[in-house]
C-alpha cells in the first residue's frame, strides 16, 4: 500500500504542477495598440491610424514595451493622461458594466414578462362567443374522424347561414 503511494504521489504532483503553470506572456506593442482608440478625432483604434498622434503614441507604447511594462501599465498612464474614452474596450466595472449588463438582463426580462402574460391568457370561453366551437362532452372517443368532420362543417354552414341573414337584413333596411 505504501509502495503503491510512492508512485502515485510524483504523478499527482507532476499533474498539479501541469495545471498550475502560468504561462508568461510577452506584451507586444499591437497589443496595446489594439486596445487604445486614438484620440486625434477619427475614433480608429491606434494599430490602424495613421495620424500623426498615433504614429507618437506607437513610438511611446514601443518604448514602453522594450522598457518591460506590462499591458495594463501602459493603458492605466494612457487613462491616467487622456481619460477612458481612449479605451476601445469600456471597463467592465461600475457603470460601464451596468451598460453591458442591461441588454441581458432586460431580454430576460422581457421574455419573463411575454411568457407570463401569454400563460395567463386563456382561450375564448363559449360564453363570449355565443355558442360552444368545440363540445367534448358529445364527442365519443369511437367517433370517426369523418364524422367529426361534418361536424364542424355543419356548424360553420350553419355560421355562414347566420351571417348571409344578417347581411340581408342590412341590404333589406337600406332598400327602404
Amino acid at each position: 500500500m505504501r509502495k503503491m503511494n510512492l508512485h502515485i504521489t510524483p504523478l499527482v504532483l507532476i499533474l498539479v504542477l501541469s495545471f498550475a503553470s502560468v504561462s508568461v506572456h510577452a506584451t507586444t506593442a499591437s497589443e496595446v495598440e489594439k486596445e487604445l482608440i486614438c484620440a486625434c478625432g477619427c475614433e480608429m483604434v491606434v494599430y490602424d491610424c495613421y495620424c500623426d498622434l498615433a504614429k507618437e503614441w506607437k513610438e511611446s507604447i514601443e518604448a514602453d514595451v522594450d522598457a518591460g511594462r506590462s499591458k495594463k501599465e501602459i493603458l492605466a498612464g494612457f487613462v491616467a493622461i487622456y481619460g477612458d474614452q481612449v479605451l476601445a474596450t469600456p471597463k467592465k466595472t461600475g457603470l460601464e458594466l451596468t451598460i453591458w449588463a442591461l441588454p441581458v438582463v432586460a431580454s430576460i426580462l422581457g421574455t419573463v414578462v411575454i411568457y407570463r402574460y401569454a400563460r395567463g391568457k386563456s382561450p375564448l370561453r363559449n360564453e363570449d362567443i355565443g355558442y360552444p366551437i368545440r363540445d367534448d362532452s358529445e364527442r365519443d372517443l369511437d367517433d370517426s374522424y369523418e364524422a367529426y368532420t361534418l361536424k364542424y362543417e355543419n356548424l360553420l354552414y350553419e355560421e355562414y347561414k347566420k351571417a348571409h341573414r344578417e347581411q340581408e337584413k342590412k341590404s333589406d333596411s337600406k332598400r327602404r
